[in-house]
C-alpha cells in the first residue's frame, strides 16, 4: 500500500485530471500504513477485522461537519442571493463538480483522511489521539 501511495503521487504530475482524487487517496493509505507497519491503531485497523463503525462514524461525522460548514459559504456562492460574504469559495472537482450537497460542498468525505493525519500527528507531537475514555476497560 505504501508504494501504491508513492506511485499515485508520482502519477499526478503527468495526469493531474483524472488522478485528482489521488490527492486524498495517496496520502491517507500511505500515512495511515506506516502508522500500522508501527503497531499504531488506525480506523483501517479495525475495518480489517470487519469492525466498519469507526470508519462509518467518521465519515458521518465529517458529513455532518461539512453540512454545517457550508452554511458560512452559502451566501456568497449561491447566484441567487445577493453576496453578503465576500470570502466565500468555490470547489472546482472533476468528474463531481455536479453533485453539490449544499451550496458548493461536493459529496467527497475527506474526515477519515483528516483522522489518520490527526493520529499521525499525535505521534510526532506527543499528544494522545484516543477517542475512547480511559479507563473504560475498552
Amino acid at each position: 500500500m505504501l508504494y501504491l501511495s508513492f506511485v499515485l503521487f508520482a502519477a499526478v504530475p503527468f495526469w493531474p485530471y483524472p488522478l485528482f482524487w489521488a490527492m486524498w487517496i495517496a496520502p491517507l493509505i500511505g500515512i495511515a500504513d506506516i502508522l500500522m507497519m508501527r503497531g499504531i491503531w488506525t480506523p483501517f485497523t479495525d475495518l480489517a477485522n470487519g469492525n466498519w463503525s469507526p470508519v462509518l462514524l467518521m465519515a458521518l461525522s465529517s458529513l455532518f461537519n461539512g453540512f454545517f460548514w457550508e452554511v458560512w459559504n452559502y451566501d456568497g456562492a449561491h447566484p441567487a442571493l445577493p453576496v453578503t460574504n465576500p470570502n466565500y469559495w468555490i470547489y472546482d472537482i472533476p468528474y463531481v463538480n455536479v453533485t453539490h450537497i449544499y451550496a458548493e460542498m461536493p459529496l467527497l468525505p475527506f474526515g477519515v483522511l483528516v483522522w489518520v493525519v490527526f493520529i499521525w500527528a499525535g505521534k510526532v507531537f506527543g499528544f494522545n489521539t484516543d477517542l475512547l475514555k480511559s479507563g473504560t476497560g475498552q
